[in-house]
């Protein structure tokens, strides 16, 4: 179930993103400087990773998202 809501979900969420960003907020996103991460790598901000992330944090609650990202959840709750 998990694999097939991430699509759904991510589908969804770039079908209303004109209807819920005013376009001056899009340009701005698309528009920013890229983000140096703290391991050096240099990362460019994208609408399929947001909508990804926004995806999963819907899902943290269910059961095969705490299966599968069990050892990431143990790490990050200390």
């Amino acid at each position: 179930m998990f694999t097939y809501m991430l699509p759904v979900f991510t589908n969804v969420l770039a079908d209303l993103k004109e209807k819920l960003i005013s376009q001056t907020d899009i340009s701005a996103a698309e528009n920013q400087e890229p983000w140096v991460l703290s391991n050096d790598e240099v990362y460019h901000f994208n609408w399929p990773d947001l909508y990804y992330y926004l995806s999963l944090n819907g899902l943290h609650n269910s059961a095969p998202f705490q299966s599968q990202y069990l050892e990431v959840l143990q790490v990050i709750a200390f």
